[in-house]
Formats: C-alpha cells, structure tokens, sequence
C-alpha cells in the first residue's frame, strides 16, 4: 500500500495541481473558498488561463444550486465552463449499485459530453472534486483502492482522444478533510 501510495503521489506531483482546502475564510462560503483556489490555477504555468473550455467533475457539493463549479464559472468570465456532476458520484465504486455513479467506468462518456458541448474544442482544463462518497462507510473495505482508482481515472483522461489535440490539463480537487477526533464543535 505505502508503495502505490508513494507512486500515486509522484503522479500526481507530475500531471496534476492537488489543492487541498483546509478552511475557509470567515465571510467565504465553502464554495467561495474552493473557487477562490481555483481561480488561482495558471497564474504562474505557461498554459492558456483565458479563453478556456472547462470540464467540472463532482458529486453532490458540484450539483447544489451555488455549488463550486457555479461559483467558479462566475469569476472565470473569460472560460467556458460546462459542469458535470451527479450526486453520488465516486471515483471508482458503484455507489448504491449504481455504476452509472462510478466516475472511472463512465470517464470516457463525462469527456464525450464536454466534448460535445464545447461543439468540438479541445477541452482545456478537467477539474476533478470527487472522493466524499468514496469514503463512506460502505467502501471501508475497499478504501485502499480509492488512489488506485484516482490513478486510472487520471490515466483514462490522458489518453482520451481530445478532438485530436493535447490532453486536458487534469485538477484534481480534494474535498476537506473531517476528522471527528478533530472536530471542534460550539458548546452551548
């Protein structure tokens, strides 16, 4: 396990920007947060960072009305961003015995639809924040293949055909980390 961990981190030291949102700042909504990091992205690579089509991934925290990818398609004005996400979406389970909720069998279809939305350009930028619901208890037994998972996944949009151009560069957004032995909790 330690070894795929450590390969699953070079990897994505070498094809990915990881960022992690560990808070959020008092007047800023989880989303305003993470949207706040994203929009980051690019100002110090030699990549496009205007004129970009964007294809967002993501479970639950992607759909809600205000979600992250709405907050970042409002201050991304000079992008193009079409949002994929369903709630109960993994990285790499059937949640609920639902492969249609399994992000690596139906990759190739998420990079379809962008595709087919973007009317044919080259999709620019994937970002990816998916893994809340890989975590729940019903994957305890399969935790240790949620990297594995993550690693294919990447690896399947870095061989997608993108109407014949470079593949997408890949953002991989982790969700932030709850721990409840570090939990602080208001008391009454």
């Amino acid at each position: 396990m330690r070894k795929i961990l450590i390969l699953f981190s070079i990897y994505i030291g070498i094809f990915t920007i990881t960022v992690l949102v560990l808070s959020c700042g008092k007047s800023k909504t989880d989303n305003e947060s993470v949207s706040n990091q994203l929009a980051l992205i690019g100002s110090n690579t030699k990549r496009k960072v205007r004129d970009r089509v964007i294809l967002t991934i993501g479970d639950s925290n992607g759909v809600v009305n205000g979600g992250w990818p709405t907050v970042l398609m409002a201050r991304l004005k000079d992008d193009i961003l079409f949002n994929n996400s369903m709630g109960g979406r993994t990285i790499g389970f059937d949640n609920c015995g639902k492969p249609e909720w399994n992000a690596l069998k139906n990759i190739t279809a998420y990079l379809k639809w962008g595709l087919k939305r973007s009317k044919g350009r080259p999709i620019d930028e994937v970002i990816i924040l998916l893994g809340t619901n890989d975590s729940k208890a019903c994957f305890e037994d399969k935790k240790d293949m949620v990297a594995p998972n993550l690693v294919k996944l990447i690896s399947k949009i870095r061989s997608f055909n993108n109407s014949g151009k470079v593949p997408p560069h890949i953002t991989i957004v982790t969700p932030p980390p709850v721990s409840y032995t570090h939990l602080t909790l208001p008391t009454n």
